[in-house]
């Protein structure tokens, strides 16, 4: 049997309050894409933190031919109630003519 603790009861509260929280991803080419998005995100309200990671090495098919580009990923941490918004910005205002954005 199975018994309801106050300690059940906290990780059960911890465990619905954290699954609120997301981490979108989306890449840069040059560190001042990623610096503005970063800070238009923050002042905006959409994430409470992006973190940057310098230069990763991209490999795609881009209009039928490989490309291997170096890029600026950055991870966003987020809400799930801001995901709507954040998907928005970044469709219009990402340099990228199709930008990479997903969500974990």
């Amino acid at each position: 049997m199975l018994y309801k603790t106050e300690h059940t009861t906290n990780l059960l509260i911890i465990k619905d309050w954290i699954m609120t929280f997301k981490i979108a991803i989306t890449t840069t080419s040059n560190i001042e894409d990623a610096k503005k998005i970063s800070k238009d995100l923050l002042e905006n309200h959409l994430s409470a933190c992006v973190q940057t990671i310098n230069i990763a090495n991209s490999a795609y098919l881009w209009e039928g031919e490989v490309k291997n580009e170096e890029e600026f990923l950055l991870l966003i941490k987020t809400r799930e109630d801001k995901l709507t918004n954040l998907e928005t910005y970044i469709s219009e205002n990402h340099p990228y003519e199709i930008p990479y954005f997903t969500v974990l």
